[in-house]
C-alpha cells in the first residue's frame, strides 16, 4: 500500500508514515504540496520547510522580484524566444546567483540594475564577478557619461529631498550640510551625478571642502574630471539650465 502513495525515487518517510497511519485507522494524511512529503501531524506539515516552499513564500520579497527580473533579462539577452515563468526561475540552477546579485545591488543602491545588468553581459563579465565593486564603478562612470542631463537633476533633486525628510533639513542645504561618507557612497552608487557636481560648482565645493583626501581620492576613481569639463563646456545650455533652476531655489 504504501508504493501507492510514495513517489520518490529516493529513500524517504513515506512509507513508514502511511503504515502508521493504516495501523491507528486513520484517514487523514497530510502532504506537502511541494515536495510530497507526507506528515502525520498538522503542526509537522506548518513547521516544514522544503527548498520549493521556501522560494513560495520568498516571491513577493523585493529581492526575489527583482532577482526574477533581471534573470528574464538574462533570458532575454541569451536569445531565448520564450520569457521565463517565476516556475522556471526558481527551478533554475542561477536561482540563488540571482538572488544574491539582486541584495547586492539594494545594498549599494544601484541606478538601473536592468542597465548594468546589460553593461556586464556585453563585457562578457562572468557571473561568479557581477557582485565586484569595480565593475559597477565603471557602470556609473559610463552611465553618466549617456544620461540625459535634466533626468539627472530632475533624480538629484528628489535624492535631496529625501535626505531632506531623513534630516529635517531643508533640501537647498544639501551640499551645506550632507554628511561626507554619505555624499561619496551617493557618487559611487550613481546616484548624486556629475551633472549636478560639475553645473553647480560654488555649491558642489562646500561640500567637497569637508571631505578628506581619502574621500576626493574615491570620488576622482568614480568621475573622470577632464571629460567632464570638456563635456560641459559643449553643452553650455544645458549647463545654464540646470544653474538656473538651482540658484532659484537657493542651492
Amino acid at each position: 500500500m504504501a508504493s501507492e502513495f510514495c513517489k520518490h525515487k529516493r529513500k524517504c518517510n513515506c512509507a513508514e508514515l502511511i503504515k502508521n497511519i493504516v495501523e491507528k485507522k486513520t484517514e487523514k494524511i497530510l502532504k506537502c504540496d511541494f515536495c510530497e512529503n507526507y506528515f502525520d501531524t498538522e503542526i509537522k506539515l506548518y513547521n516544514h520547510l522544503c527548498d520549493k516552499k521556501r522560494k513560495f513564500q520568498q516571491r513577493e520579497d523585493k529581492k526575489v522580484r527583482l532577482g526574477f527580473l533581471l534573470f528574464q533579462q538574462f533570458c532575454k539577452r541569451k536569445g531565448n524566444k520564450t520569457i521565463p515563468t517565476i516556475e522556471k526561475f526558481e527551478s533554475s540552477n542561477l536561482y540563488s546567483s540571482f538572488v544574491g546579485f539582486s541584495t547586492y545591488l539594494h545594498k549599494i543602491h544601484a541606478i538601473n540594475p536592468i542597465g548594468f545588468l546589460d553593461f556586464l553581459l556585453s563585457a562578457n563579465i562572468g557571473i561568479n564577478n557581477w557582485k565586484q565593486d569595480k565593475y559597477y564603478q565603471r557602470y556609473v562612470r559610463e552611465m553618466n557619461k549617456i544620461e540625459d542631463p535634466y533626468k539627472a537633476v530632475e533624480r538629484n533633486i528628489l535624492l535631496m529631498q529625501q535626505w531632506s525628510l531623513q534630516t529635517e533639513e531643508h533640501w537647498t542645504e544639501f551640499f551645506r550640510k550632507v554628511a561626507p561618507p554619505q555624499a561619496v557612497l551617493w557618487i559611487q552608487s550613481g546616484r548624486l551625478s556629475p551633472w549636478m557636481l560639475f553645473s553647480c560648482p560654488e555649491s558642489s565645493a562646500e561640500m567637497l571642502k569637508r571631505m578628506s583626501e581619502e574621500q576626493i581620492n574615491i570620488i576622482n576613481d568614480v568621475i573622470d574630471s577632464k571629460y567632464w569639463e570638456i563635456k560641459l563646456s559643449r553643452h553650455t545650455k544645458e549647463v545654464e539650465y540646470i544653474r538656473k533652476i538651482m540658484d532659484e531655489a537657493g542651492l
